[in-house]
């Protein structure tokens, strides 16, 4: 598998877990009234790793690469929930927030 497969791979399994766990955090935020704030969604590191353990590794292995790729696909995602929800103006300012993850090093 290449990387950009791979790449396409761990975006596909984070838009599913935006949607499985966080559309109505993603709504909210994006409709909050400062628009110049800047938010995090907070994502379980462990329940995302459960759904795909193949993201956990690559997480691991290259983090500032699949960060990247989260913080595309929370922005993509926040911008279809706000265009269904007629909120098309509001401002971008999401990132994803990464929690849970074991820091331990063997």
């Amino acid at each position: 598998m290449n990387e950009d497969h791979i790449f396409a791979l761990i975006g596909r399994v984070f838009e599913n877990y935006l949607t499985e766990h966080h559309h109505g955090d993603i709504l909210q935020l994006r409709t909050d009234v400062n628009e110049d704030t800047h938010r995090s969604v907070v994502v379980n590191a462990m329940t995302l790793f459960e759904a795909n353990m193949e993201v956990g590794d690559y997480f691991n292995a290259y983090p500032k690469d699949v960060l990247a790729v989260f913080d595309k696909v929370l922005q993509k995602k926040a911008l279809e929930l706000t265009d269904e929800a007629s909120l098309k103006d509001k401002g971008q300012g999401l990132c994803p927030a990464i929690i849970g993850k074991s820091c331990c090093r063997s």
